[in-house]
């Protein structure tokens, strides 16, 4: 490879690489420039610089994130137990997934009116594509209506769909397509048309399909041992689909008409192409559409399938939301359909699903958004979840994910040297704050694992009695302790979720309470409103936060790196133990706090050595001045009405996260 050093080249390297700690310049590599007519070959060295691992992995965790729910993701129109799916992916453009009516009392007028009112609710007046997933009829037997009321919608099927024998529902479909009159009279369509093949990126087990458009990533993933045989195999025959928007990462996943055994087949071919895939392909998702078919009966072969789903969802992220159409009226399946909503209430998950429309009801849809779900019109509901143990149990499970994440958003923060001005600001031997929170985020770690165990424990035996359990009078299933041995086992089960982890004995109640909302956009006061407390003595000033946040770090070394965009998950703050804040002061010191100032009871230190580290303003009585004992307190509230500052002590129980406290906000303008 070409190597060049300019002259001097050595020095200025040094100073570019003390102006950009962790970058580098490659010393063996070349850099291409091109313009419309030449294309240059230039040594690396010396000209481009690259980050290395550690610092790419500092520039991610700082990555900008849209909090804002964007609006709806997945609504589904009121079409009985078929499979029409609208994902709106542009201004007044929308993607259709499948196109189909129920095979019950079908009526094409009311699949086009159920459809037109969705997409007008949506703020769409155009198709520009329908993918069809599956082969029954009732997810293809609309195609014809909807390519003549919006003839310049591609339709795109998988290669496998149209190899071999087609499924006789997918070839009546395109046949209806080819002999309309109305579309005959149109070039694009006639006797010869075909849907366009979607090109196969997949491997020997798992066809992989992908389509990006608008800001939206369109994955699929099937299995090849059912696609030779269309034919007969519709069911596990179908396309997995996960929708990701890509502006708020909000993601779903249409499963379709594959039942949870046919899941545990996927699983396995996914596992053997590709370690991991499983997880990798539904990380992010909050939302699935198929839940059992149509909320479809569930047999005892289904348990490993819908825990594989829920282990790479539910149990993974602590939410979820379900998305689904069906009919739950007369038939032989309407007493299946209403235990599998009554398990997915169970599970405590939120749903809305569309049930089958009269010819003269008003149009009715249900819908997802990256964080809820909702229902509109008469055939449309979002019932309520089921409250018991289980349902408490994965409330705590996502209060501990959320500190956990917490944590890790903020430690990278703690990589940097603690300076004021060339001097050390904590000692050497004092408490390392790294250390602190990495044993922070170990045992949340390890409290999540063992929450997450219970509760797959109880999910099992909820699925348990869902298959075979006592049915009530009302046409349920007893999922109490009277309903037989599997209620029994169940109950049993709820009691070993209520037992707290040991994170949650070891830190306390407060460390899980979020900071209110209302608090993320308070500013910092201003230098006025701060007490006047030896100021020449405080190091302390005043500078504008470039967050809605305090983060005038000016005794900190990486004071050049702003604080991350978010306080974290549901706003905990990691160094103030998780009690929510409300007001901000500054706390002026003449000398740094050790460790052991942050583990003495504030009683046992003195007057003069709490007005020397700066907590006692000069000139104040000890009645008049926070008995904090050097320590930074845990909650500063304004006073009803002087608007002055009035600190208590920290009451958290974790002793890292006191001191940690400490630590990072000594001497500094912070929230508290």
């Amino acid at each position: 490879m070409i190597q060049a050093k300019p002259k001097g080249g050595q020095q200025r390297d040094d100073a570019i690489s003390q102006a950009l700690p962790g970058w580098y310049s490659p010393p063996n590599d070349l850099l291409v420039a091109s313009d419309d007519k030449h294309v240059f070959i230039l040594p690396s060295h010396g000209i481009a610089y690259v980050p290395s691992a550690e610092a790419i992995a500092g520039l991610a965790w700082m990555k900008p994130v849209v909090q804002q729910d964007l609006g709806t993701l997945l609504q589904v129109p009121a079409v009985g137990a078929a499979g029409t799916r609208i994902v709106k992916i542009g201004n007044d453009t929308a993607l259709i997934l499948d196109a189909g009516f129920s095979t019950t009392n079908r009526s094409s007028a009311v699949f086009l009116n159920q459809l037109q009112a969705s997409l007008a609710g949506m703020g769409v007046n155009e198709i520009s594509q329908l993918r069809i997933l599956q082969l029954h009829a009732d997810h293809v037997n609309e195609l014809v209506t909807v390519l003549k009321t919006y003839p310049d919608t591609e339709v795109v099927v998988p290669r496998a769909f149209l190899r071999g024998p087609v499924h006789r529902s997918l070839q009546k479909a395109i046949d209806a397509v080819r002999n309309d009159p109305t579309l005959r009279a149109d070039r694009r369509f006639g006797p010869n048309w075909s849907p366009r093949i979607a090109k196969d990126k997949g491997g020997p087990k798992v066809p992989l399909l992908r389509y990006s458009t608008s800001g939206y990533v369109v994955e699929q993933v099937g299995l090849r041992s059912a696609l030779r045989n269309v034919a007969n195999e519709a069911d596990p025959a179908s396309y997995v689909t996960k929708i990701t928007r890509t502006s708020d990462g909000a993601a779903a996943v249409i499963i379709g008409d594959p039942r949870f055994v046919d899941l545990e087949e996927f699983c396995r071919a996914m596992e053997a192409w590709r370690p991991g895939l499983w997880n990798e392909f539904f990380k992010g998702v909050d939302t699935i559409s198929g839940f059992s078919h149509h909320f479809g009966r569930m047999e005892e072969k289904d348990i490993p399938g819908f825990l594989a789903l829920m282990d790479a969802t539910y149990f993974r992220t602590g939410k979820l939301e379900i998305l689904e159409q069906t009919n739950t009226g007369a038939g032989p399946a309407q007493q299946a359909r209403q235990q599998t909503i009554e398990l997915a209430r169970s599970l405590g998950v939120d749903i809305a699903y569309t049930d089958m429309p009269e010819p003269t009801s008003a149009p009715s849809a249900a819908g997802a958004t990256r964080d809820t779900v909702f229902a509109t019109g008469p055939q449309a509901v979002a019932p309520n979840p089921i409250q018991s143990e289980f349902t408490s149990g994965m409330a705590r499970l996502r209060r501990l994910l959320d500190v956990r994440e917490t944590m890790k958003t903020w430690r990278p923060l703690l990589e940097a040297r603690v300076v004021d001005r060339n001097k050390t600001l904590v000692p050497k031997n004092a408490f390392d704050p790294k250390t602190a929170i990495d044993g922070g985020i170990a045992l949340m770690d390890q409290s999540i694992d063992d929450l997450r165990a219970r509760i797959r424990d109880a999910g099992q035996k909820m699925a348990r009695v869902r298959t075979k359990g006592t049915v009530t009078p009302g046409g349920g299933r007893d999922y109490s302790a009277q309903g037989g041995d599997r209620g029994l086992t169940y109950q049993q089960s709820l009691a070993a979720i209520a037992t707290p982890t040991q994170a949650e004995t070891q830190l306390g109640e407060n460390v899980f309470r979020a900071r209110p909302k209302r608090s993320l956009s308070r500013p910092c006061p201003k230098p006025e409103s701060w007490p006047r407390a030896r100021p020449a003595r405080s190091g302390c000033s005043h500078r504008r936060a470039p967050e809605r946040y305090p983060s005038s770090h000016q005794s900190i070394a990486i004071r050049t790196t702003t604080a991350p965009s978010r306080p974290g998950p549901a706003g905990y703050w990691p160094w103030s133990g998780g009690i929510p804040t409300t007001a901000c002061s500054c706390r002026p010191s003449a000398r740094p706090i050790s460790a052991a100032d942050a583990t003495t009871p504030a009683s046992t230190i003195s007057r003069s050595r709490r007005k020397k580290a700066g907590s006692i303003p000069a000139g104040a009585s000890s009645s008049s001045a926070p008995n904090t004992g050097g320590l930074p307190p845990s909650i500063c509230r304004a006073g009803p009405s002087s608007g002055a500052t009035s600190c208590t002590k920290s009451s958290v129980a974790s002793p890292w996260s006191v001191r940690l406290f400490a630590t990072m906000t000594h001497g500094q303008c912070v929230m508290a």
